[in-house]
């Protein structure tokens, strides 16, 4: 967990080449409220709870230790961060 120009969040470095990706603590967003900014990342996954109900996703928390805090099932009118990769 650090804090990077004002903003914390957890950080993690790859053992193999050293680089590094920050993931901010921006907390949630409901009902148009700001929740658990600056201590929890909630982050969406692209997996659905049940193939059959598609309200609500599995999303991921990290909490100030750095370490993942839980998995769980959201529904998907809450606002979370996502993390966009690129595939090449």
């Amino acid at each position: 967990w650090v804090e990077l120009n004002g903003i914390k969040g957890a950080k993690f470095t790859s053992y193999e080449n050293n680089k590094s990706i920050f993931i901010p603590a921006a907390g949630y967003c409901y009902n148009p409220n700001v929740y658990d900014k600056g201590n929890y990342a909630f982050l969406w996954t692209r997996s659905l709870c049940n193939a059959y109900n598609s309200r609500e996703v599995f999303s991921i928390t990290l909490s100030g230790s750095g370490k993942l805090h839980d998995i769980s099932a959201v529904e998907r009118y809450f606002a979370l961060s996502i993390r966009p990769v690129k595939i090449d």
